[in-house]
């Protein structure tokens, strides 16, 4: 059985086709203590007005599919180690370039250029009482 790997915005896989203990890897990865809430047990404010939630659980589940930030898809791809797994990406790409120019502008490296010519350098300006020694 081959686990198929969604990507697009997020990574999607279908929670029944990963082993039980690959889950659990992955809900352990993605759970992390919210600072937040540790700021108010540290400083002994009020539980009544702490809610916040302890820990922030950065996966979601919807329909029986895992859904995971996009940068953990090398860290879910170790986890799934020897296991056979096919990977779709759908992200966007640029089909072809646009570009953008303003009718009577000229490129900014000859206005950078014609600056130069005219002020002279900053490297090679000297400030004002200042000498070579």
């Amino acid at each position: 059985m081959e686990i198929t790997v969604h990507v697009d915005n997020a990574v999607r896989v279908l929670e029944a086709d990963l082993p039980p203990e690959t889950v659990k890897r992955i809900e352990a990865d993605l759970t992390l203590p919210n600072p937040k809430w540790e700021q108010v047990e540290k400083y002994n404010r009020s539980r009544r007005r702490n809610f916040q939630p302890e820990m922030l659980a950065f996966f979601q589940r919807s329909n029986g599919v895992l859904i995971l930030p996009r940068g953990y898809i090398n860290h879910l791809l170790g986890r799934l180690g020897t296991l056979p797994y096919m990977v779709v990406d759908r992200t966007r790409t640029l089909i072809r370039s646009i570009s953008v120019s303003v009718p009577g502008s000229t490129p900014i490296s000859s206005l950078q250029s014609e600056t130069s010519r005219r002020e002279g350098s900053a490297f090679s300006r000297r400030l004002p009482g200042r000498e070579r020694r």
